[in-house]
């Protein structure tokens, strides 16, 4: 018999751990396997502790989907901490001109805007607007999905002056003729009819320019800029030989180990012929010892890294040193329908080197509000994680489609926390209704 635990604030009828175990392994490393039960982390949840557990919003305002930037478009990004003063920067992919994902090949770029939580509100950085209201991005069309970086101190920590970095792929090469203005603070109003169609997805990145299919960095000494970039808008060196792909397809996912080595994890294509996958699109990973700047070296991987098919890999460590990787399973929009939970998690105990299959359906569009209220959405994708200052999980960033695929904005939420639950907070997953 399963003994399910229920603590307070966990959203009724789904277990809060419980599944019977004999390791932590059993537990999606999410948790730990006391007295043969799986005892879930606050930021996990599900019998073996699979699926995020997230705080409900107490609305659809967050991140870029508020009114703010009603009638623009956006994707995936994440906000961080600045240690200096406490203010939180958010770095997404932003579609210029009101286009929609459909463009984001063209009109896609990597924005700056400043907030005082990791979910907002934000605004438009200082920078990047003029006297007029009228704003540029950091990294111009194009580029697109947006991962910012913090790489701090210590063993393979970045010099100072390269400590912000934004990496993304698309070479930020400006034709202001195709996205100039990107936006314009008084243009923002009602939102306009939402894009219709165009539920196919990404799809890797076929048909897209060659720099679709490379990873690019820009960096710092702060928040603000100015950026310089890697050798002069040089593409990240990968050395592929051996291995079971000789393509990046992008999505990069760059992490700091604690080890001091860099792993950038990544979509590349195609997946082996016989993985069974219904999409182009795999996990892989490669391998600097010296720095951020590579060359990387996939060491002659002979497989993805886990399964199904998937892209979008985010990996972070958790305080007891496990690896958690989120990924979007539902490439080109095969293995989900429209509305229904499709995030992947897959987990590893020896610093990444081998990973678990991966649970689909560990996050997903439908949200639940603080009032109980839901709104379902078509999809998420593209996710991130933020980190506390303790290393835990702090929020997840999402790329939403509201009403499609194309009608996008950045959504976050805050992971759950010990203090969350023991104060009744209703944290969940986000199950679609069954």
């Amino acid at each position: 018999m399963i003994h399910f635990l229920l603590p307070l604030g966990q959203t009724p009828g789904v277990p809060h751990g419980g599944a019977l175990c004999q390791t932590a392994a059993d537990c999606s490393l999410g948790g730990t396997c006391t007295a043969s039960v799986c005892a879930c982390d606050p930021w996990w949840t599900g019998p073996t502790c699979a699926l995020a557990n997230l705080q409900p919003p107490n609305d659809m305002n967050g991140g870029l989907c508020g009114p703010g930037f009603a009638s623009y478009y956006s994707w995936g990004g994440r906000a961080l901490k600045d240690p200096s003063d406490g203010t939180w920067h958010l770095y997404a992919s932003f579609m210029c001109g009101h286009q929609n994902l459909g463009k984001w090949t063209t009109d896609s770029s990597s924005a700056h805007f400043v907030g005082k939580t990791p979910t907002g509100a934000f605004e438009w950085a200082a920078e990047e607007c003029d006297a007029h209201g009228v704003c540029a991005p950091t990294i111009p069309p194009w580029s697109h999905n947006t991962v910012p970086i913090v790489t701090g101190s210590g063993p393979g920590a970045a010099p100072p002056d390269e400590a912000w970095q934004i990496w993304h792929i698309g070479d930020g090469i400006v034709n202001r003729s195709v996205w100039a203005p990107c936006f314009n603070k008084s243009e923002v109003g009602p939102p306009r009819e939402a894009p219709v169609g165009g539920d196919g997805g990404e799809c890797s990145t076929r048909g897209a320019p060659t720099p679709g299919h490379a990873t690019y960095v820009s960096y710092s000494s702060g928040p603000a800029g100015p950026w310089t970039r890697y050798e002069k808008n040089a593409q990240l060196p990968i050395d592929f030989d051996g291995a079971w792909t000789s393509e990046l397809a992008g999505n990069p996912a760059p992490l700091r180990t604690p080890s001091g080595e860099w792993k950038l994890f990544f979509t590349a294509v195609p997946c082996p012929p016989d993985s069974g996958a219904l999409a182009t699109n795999c996990i892989a990973s490669a391998t600097s010892t010296d720095g951020w700047r590579g060359p990387y070296s996939m060491r002659g991987a002979k497989r993805p890294l886990t399964y199904p098919e998937s892209e979008d890999p985010s990996v972070f460590v958790d305080p007891r040193g496990n690896w958690h990787m989120l990924t979007n399973v539902n490439t080109c929009h095969r293995r989900c329908a429209q509305g229904v939970e499709c995030g992947g998690h897959a987990w590893s105990a020896d610093a990444g080197e081998t990973w678990s299959n991966l649970t689909v359906g560990a996050f997903g569009p439908f949200i639940t509000l603080a009032n109980g209220s839901t709104s379902a959405n078509a999809y998420v994708e593209r996710p991130l994680v933020t980190l506390d200052d303790d290393g835990t999980p702090l929020a997840l960033y999402l790329g939403m489609g509201r009403s499609s695929y194309l009608d996008s904005c950045l959504w976050p939420q805050l992971f759950c926390t010990a203090a969350a639950l023991k104060a009744g907070v209703k944290c969940g997953p986000t199950l679609t209704p069954k």
